[in-house]
């Protein structure tokens, strides 16, 4: 085995010193590895690559700040208003919080 081409972007003056103590480490006698070995290490390999690769959803979080004191209330999906009885207001039913809408100051 040789190191033939080396890059550290955070030392590139230290290039040459890493290359040659890689050189270094590296065996230099010829190693013998039974056929058998080898080919159920492609084998390996192959079933490795053959594996379904799963999309992830990596997307970052959305971030809310406000400077002012705040709480974060959990509304599953999107508000649902329903009609209070005896009152001008509505209730958001999909939370576990009290949430109401006065419809007569939305106007």
């Amino acid at each position: 085995m040789k190191v033939a081409k080396v890059s550290f972007p955070s030392k590139p003056e230290k290039a040459a010193d890493y290359q040659a103590a890689l050189a270094k480490a590296l065996p230099t006698k010829t190693k013998t590895v039974s056929l058998d070995r080898l080919q159920a290490s492609l084998a390996v390999t192959k079933a490795e690559s053959a594996n379904k690769k799963l999309p992830l959803k990596n997307d970052p979080p959305r971030i809310i700040y406000s400077s002012r004191t705040a709480i974060l209330v959990l509304v599953d999906g999107k508000p649902v208003l329903r009609k209070v009885e005896g009152s001008r207001v509505l209730r958001v039913i999909n939370t576990r919080a009290l949430i109401l809408f006065d419809q007569t100051a939305a106007k």
